[in-house]
């Protein structure tokens, strides 16, 4: 225990001694703001050979897809337990009591312990030890040269991913949507590192279970313009494209999402659109989501000198064949929900959002372009759907 004590007294004391500037702890510069080894991939425009055609198949294996928990603890000693009984009692008091017996020492990682009741546990020590730590939603650790065990909220885990660019950034994209930030990506192995509660690893291994079941990935290329929309109206624009160009549209909070027939593709679209109004690119970029999960993409990923950084698209999708799927798309800032689109979209069609205004910018509005493609997975030996 002493040493537990101290080990902890030492890191906080490493902790207090870190420089600091003007009191406060010292921060990373400005030149290492936007790094990210991913973004050269996810805000390319140009597709790579995996992403050939607007669907796309890739095999997998039965270990392609894993969750691994490196720190998995040692075996405990083989007790027999017989009858233990508590009431209102934190978690880590009942284990401390459940252990006490086998001479078993334990170090509670600090935060708060849910409080439990059990009556008449029987069975061996290992089991009646999972059930209770499963019901408190806690990990542990046993050092058996010291009988000391450890509690803990969170523990490492390893997701192992197929070696696809987009089916790894379909998975950091759908664990970005659940709010759960890696601790490391390794881009040459394709395995991504966090730390999770139990229930975040259950949502994690959810995922993996249901990349495989539902087959389906939705990758999306995103491109970004600034207009200027001093005196044009889009009625222009669609007068010029006739009913022959678009195939549908929707009206959001605010702005306009038009669903583009197969024989209009974006160039097409800039020209008839430029005698109103001047387009101007502003960057690129593309996320991937498995069916059925949410994810986001952030402008100012792609596009850091962009005037309105705060703000975010939204997608959720349900894909319910290879050729269709139902998609959510919302325009997010800080100060809320800026619009949203329900719809149902084609692979041969291009989604052109309009008309969604700027941030204290009054003469200028932002403009999307969506193109979808889908991702396949099959397993070995499948034939496509």
């Amino acid at each position: 225990m002493n040493w537990i004590k101290n080990g902890f007294l030492t890191i906080l004391g490493l902790m207090l001694c870190l420089p600091t500037i003007a009191g406060s702890v010292m921060k990373n510069p400005n030149s290492l703001q936007y790094l990210d080894i991913e973004l050269p991939f996810r805000c390319s425009s140009v597709m790579q050979d995996e992403e050939e055609g607007i669907v796309s198949s890739i095999a997998l294996s039965n270990t392609d897809f894993a969750v691994r928990l490196p720190g998995q603890t040692a075996l405990l000693p083989r007790y027999q337990v017989n009858g233990f009984s508590f009431s209102n009692k934190t978690a880590d008091t009942a284990i401390a009591e459940l252990l006490k017996e086998a001479e078993i020492k334990v170090v509670a990682e600090e935060g708060q312990y849910q409080t439990l009741s059990a009556r008449d546990l029987k069975g061996e020590l290992s089991s009646v030890l999972e059930k209770l730590t499963g019901q408190a939603g806690l990990f542990y650790t046993y050092q058996p040269n010291t009988k000391t065990l450890l509690l803990t909220h969170k523990t490492k885990a390893v997701l192992q991913v197929p070696h696809n660019r987009l089916v790894m950034m379909a998975v950091l994209d759908a664990l970005n949507g659940a709010h759960l930030d890696p601790i490391s990506v390794d881009w040459k192995n394709f395995q991504i590192s966090l730390r999770l509660t139990r229930y975040e690893l259950d949502s994690v291994q959810a995922l993996m279970v249901n990349l495989v079941k539902e087959k389906y990935i939705l990758a999306v290329q995103i491109k970004i313009y600034d207009v200027n929309a001093v005196g044009a109206h889009w009625q222009q624009v669609v007068a010029r494209l006739g009913t022959r160009g678009v195939s549908t549209y929707q009206s959001g909070l605010v702005g306009q999402a038009f669903v583009l027939n197969q024989q209009v593709n974006e160039n097409d679209f800039l020209k008839l659109m430029s005698s109103s109004f001047r387009p101007t690119f502003v960057g690129s970029g593309r996320v991937a989501v498995p069916s059925g999960w949410r994810t986001r993409f952030n402008f100012n990923q792609c596009a850091p000198q962009i005037s309105y950084s705060d703000l975010s698209l939204f997608l959720q999708t349900s894909i319910k064949k290879k050729n269709e799927a139902q998609t959510i798309l919302t325009l997010d800032s800080s100060a809320g929900e800026v619009a949203s689109f329900d719809m149902m979209n084609n692979l041969d069609q291009k989604v052109m959002i309009v008309g969604i205004p700027v941030p204290n910018q009054p003469r200028k509005e932002l403009m999307l372009s969506l193109q979808f493609q889908f991702i396949q997975l099959i397993k070995k030996g499948e034939q496509n759907d």
